[in-house]
């Protein structure tokens, strides 16, 4: 089975470090008979990610310790682990690369998001799940792009990123809008989509 960890190890040409403990990963599931004591750090927060299991096979160690898997955005392959921009996002988002890959982005720089992703590599280029931070999206790309479109026609109109993720309206923009009732309908019944929100931050 893969899974993220073993993606980014065989990416990056990571040799992780040996356990001695023999049991389930409470990370990812799977059985070790080289993992580590599952002894996590005081500053951990996300226990509503561990799975039930007795310790950390050597990939999940690796991301485990190694911050840089949530103060980053990044995209990984079998052979590939890139950095993403938030300039880049939007492009990489529509074109995603071959499978199997795995897309993290990030608001927060800062939660272990990765952890939900651990057992979700992803084998579609037009329908597949991202993380961003602790949060899950589901991505169709031609929904997407049709999302992006629209966002940037408002935005060059003056519309704010605030108005269009909570579809409420400053009075000036219904002017902006040419007073069309039936878009700012849309507009509010978008608000709080996942998607609709993604779109909004990559745009």
């Amino acid at each position: 089975m893969n899974t993220l960890s073993r993606l980014i190890c065989s990416a990056r040409h990571i040799e992780p470090e040996r356990g001695t403990h023999t049991g389930s990963c409470i990370f990812c599931g799977l059985e070790t008979n080289t993992g580590h004591k599952a002894k996590l750090k005081d500053t951990f927060t996300a226990y509503d990610l561990v799975q039930g299991g007795s310790c950390i096979c050597p990939e999940c160690w690796h991301m485990y310790n190694e911050q840089m898997y949530r103060k980053k955005a990044w995209v990984v392959t079998p052979s590939t682990f890139t950095e993403v921009k938030r300039d880049g996002a939007k492009e990489l988002l529509l074109n995603p690369p071959d499978p199997p890959f795995i897309i993290y982005l990030t608001q927060s720089w800062k939660k272990q998001g990765w952890i939900n992703l651990i057992n979700r590599v992803q084998e579609s280029r037009t329908d597949y799940t991202i993380g961003l931070d602790y949060e899950l999206v589901e991505v169709n790309t031609s929904k997407l792009e049709e999302y992006c479109a629209l966002i940037t026609e408002l935005l060059e109109k003056k519309i704010t990123k605030t108005e269009l993720s909570t579809g409420n309206f400053r009075a000036k923009s219904y002017g902006k809008l040419g007073f069309d009732i039936e878009l700012m309908e849309k507009i509010k019944m978008l608000a709080g989509n996942p998607l609709w929100n993604l779109a909004i931050f990559v745009s």
